[in-house]
Order: structure tokens, then C-alpha cells, then sequence
């Protein structure tokens, strides 16, 4: 199970950079999403370090999800300081 979720981790990434490289906008917003989902569900959330940085990856998908639509620019940008407060949290306590 898990080598299959690295395998779609690294199919769905290469999707994401080629769908920005050809440009195809509608194939990049759909698969961008995608890694961050395979790497939350990846995650060991048995310890706080792991549950702040699940929890800082969890605001960072909504934040890429927010920000393709123009009219949620500042709901997406919230959501990715809140992400980054979970990463410095979890930074600092592991120090």
C-alpha cells in the first residue's frame, strides 16, 4: 500500500510539472492538489511533531485550493500563514 501511494506521490507530481510546462491550466489545477493529499495520507500522525506538520499540510492543500479561484485569494493566503504557524510550531518544538 504504501509503495503504491510513492508511486502515484511521484506520477501525480511529474503530471502537476508537465501540465505547467505544456501550459494546460486546467490539468495543473486538477494535479496540484494531488501529492499533498498522497503525502498527508503518508504521514505517521502518532507524535506532535508529525501532527503539526500534518496539520501545516492539511491549511497548505486548502490554501492551493483557495488560490485557483481569484474571488478566494485572501481565504487562500489565510490558509497558508496559518500553514506556516503549524511548520514554525513544529519547528521549534523539535528544537
Amino acid at each position: 500500500m504504501k509503495e503504491m501511494l510513492y508511486f502515484l506521490f511521484v506520477i501525480a507530481s511529474i503530471t502537476f510539472i508537465v501540465a505547467i510546462y505544456i501550459p494546460n491550466q486546467v490539468a495543473a489545477n486538477i494535479s496540484k492538489p494531488i501529492p499533498l493529499l498522497i503525502l498527508i495520507f503518508l504521514l505517521k500522525w502518532e507524535n506532535p511533531y508529525n501532527i503539526l506538520i500534518g496539520c501545516g499540510l492539511i491549511f497548505s492543500l486548502a490554501g492551493d485550493v483557495l488560490l485557483e479561484s481569484f474571488r478566494l485569494f485572501v481565504p487562500g493566503l489565510v490558509a497558508f500563514l496559518v500553514a506556516h504557524v503549524f511548520y514554525l510550531s513544529a519547528f521549534i518544538k523539535k528544537s
